[in-house]
């Protein structure tokens, strides 16, 4: 992750991504205080949250990642294997107090390698909410395929789908 936290400083300096660190989670209930504030978000009156939490069904092999700041949960991610035997992140969730500072797009990054070290050609993505605005700028340069109005699929190997952009 270090050409990755360099790239972050560059698209939006934060001297906390320098502290960030991961770990993958052996299940979802590790994932309890993100999930309870995930759900106090939710029921404000203004809320743009458009998950209701970070699971996913057992049948989808799924493996929960999170990544925290100075020891505190600054965000989650789930990633899944797909029906027709390709792989999905399949939720993404930040704390509020740790949006803006590049723990959305590490968490992206880390579950986008976890799928290229598997060999998954391509990372299928849902956007969600009023998340588009995030995921446009993450995927960036990278190969990207849409799958309909909020569906894309990041291309992770060459020889994978054909790019459009």
């Amino acid at each position: 992750f270090v050409s990755f936290a360099r790239r972050c400083r560059s698209l939006n300096p934060s001297p906390e991504i320098e502290r960030m660190e991961f770990e993958e989670l052996g299940s979802r209930a590790e994932l309890a205080e993100l999930e309870a504030e995930l759900n106090r978000e939710r029921c404000q009156p203004d809320s743009k949250v458009a998950i209701c939490d970070l699971g996913a069904s057992d049948d989808l092999n799924p493996r929960y990642f999170v990544a925290r700041i100075d020891g505190r949960h600054a965000g989650g991610a789930t990633f899944t294997q797909t029906d027709d035997g390709g792989c999905e992140l399949h939720k993404l969730y930040v704390h509020p107090a740790f949006r803006q500072r590049g723990v959305g797009a590490a968490l992206a990054e880390k579950v986008m390698k976890i799928a290229s070290e598997l060999n998954y050609p391509e990372i299928d993505i849902e956007m969600s909410g009023d998340s588009l605005e995030f995921w446009d700028r993450w995927v960036g340069e990278r190969p990207f395929e849409y799958h309909g109005t909020r569906q894309f699929s990041v291309i992770l190997k060459p020889g994978g789908p054909s790019t459009e952009g």
